[in-house]
């Protein structure tokens, strides 16, 4: 079976942790490892991981002094035992249904799977869907880099562990996500977007970022 990695940087996020835990662990999928990353939190995140990771023998738990979000995801990356890997901040969720939709496109080699989001706040729910469509070859970092049917955020794809290879997280806050994306759909030679949105982004004042997902 195909095993996922899902890393989650965690930093004061002990309002918002254990929503995003419980929406991984509580998948239909089992194959799947959650490796979350404490980064140096000041408030009870520390407590909660560490009693999430009691309860379920598929989180991965490591604290680390303060050092941002990109090291932080480096640090899980080298945790990180799946085929496949995704990433969640600590203040958002996952949609039921992710893992069964996208499994058959991995059995198909593909590097990069791409998915819709929603963007919630109070009471309101925005959906943010994509076409359906796949790409091979130069065609993968030429669609990215156009913006063709394709967002700057890696919260809303799976990758292929592979891809990873020789790449590093910069150290910055704003722009970081691009920064990745451009080497890993260089790296890619096959990607597809699927129509349905997975991913809750939650807008709070606490976020690193007010754009959507923390660089």
């Amino acid at each position: 079976m195909i095993k996922f990695s899902i890393i989650i940087p965690v930093y004061n996020a002990e309002m918002y942790i254990e929503r995003c835990v419980r929406s991984i662990i509580n998948q239909n999928y089992r194959d799947l490892e959650i490796v979350l990353i404490n980064d140096g939190s000041k408030d009870n995140s520390g407590t909660m991981c560490t009693k999430l990771a009691e309860e379920d023998q598929r989180i991965i738990y490591k604290l680390q002094e303060n050092q941002g979000p990109s090291i932080a995801r480096q640090a899980g990356l080298a945790l990180a035992t799946g085929d496949y890997i995704s990433f969640v901040d600590a203040d958002d969720s996952l949609e039921e249904g992710l893992f069964e939709e996208i499994v058959p496109l991995c059995e198909q080699e593909i590097d990069i799977i791409e998915y819709g989001y929603y963007t919630v706040w109070d009471n309101n729910k925005v959906i943010h869907k994509l076409q359906c469509d796949r790409q091979e070859g130069i065609n993968c970092l030429k669609h990215y880099i156009y913006q063709k049917n394709v967002t700057n955020y890696l919260c809303n794809k799976v990758f292929k562990k592979a891809l990873f290879d020789g790449v590093e997280f910069p150290m910055m806050y704003l722009s970081e996500d691009q920064c990745i994306l451009t080497q890993l759909y260089y790296n890619a030679q096959r990607t597809c977007t699927v129509g349905n949105a997975y991913y809750n982004y939650f807008t709070n004042p606490t976020s690193l970022c007010n754009s959507p997902f923390t660089h």
